[in-house]
Order: C-alpha cells, then structure tokens, then sequence
C-alpha cells in the first residue's frame, strides 16, 4: 500500500458512484508513564514518559539520584506498597 489514497475522518459524509474499497487505518494507542518519588527526601523522579503499544520501553531507574533517609534504592514496582511483581504484565 503506497497510503496514496484520501483519508475520510469518523462520521464524514462519502458518496460513491462506483465500486470502492476502503482501508482501515489504524494507529497504535499510547499510554503515560510516570514515576512517583514514594517518599524520598531528595533527588528527582524521572521525567513522564510516552509507551506505545508493542513496542519495548526502557524503565528508567534511579537516574535522579533519589534518596530517602535511612533506605537504599531497590527497584521499581507499579503499585506503592509493592504487591505488584511483574511489571511486563502492564506493558
């Protein structure tokens, strides 16, 4: 498909005074990724991040230098008091 044809937006009107085919277009959905500090005492969280469907995305890990006092960075978890352990499940 060289894509060459004319696109036609949900609810257009089309009339056609002939046979004609037409293609579904289709976009992958995206979601927003954010980081939550969870209680540090400094650094920064990660800026928000764009995933597209079926596409690998790189999490981001403690590239702020976060710190909370009187506790050492382990890793990232979707859920805050860290009952969620397969992260690949939302992605």
């Amino acid at each position: 498909m060289d894509r060459s044809g004319t696109d036609y937006a949900t609810g257009t009107a089309y009339t056609a005074n002939a046979a004609v085919t037409l293609f579904a277009n289709w976009i992958a959905d995206t979601y927003t990724v954010t980081y939550s500090v969870n209680g540090a005492t400094g650094g920064t969280a990660p800026g928000v991040r764009t995933k597209t469907h079926n596409i690998e995305l790189a999490l981001m890990m403690n590239t702020g230098s976060l710190l909370r006092t009187g506790y050492s960075f382990n890793k990232l978890n979707s859920q805050v008091d860290r009952s969620e352990t397969d992260l690949n499940s939302l992605f």
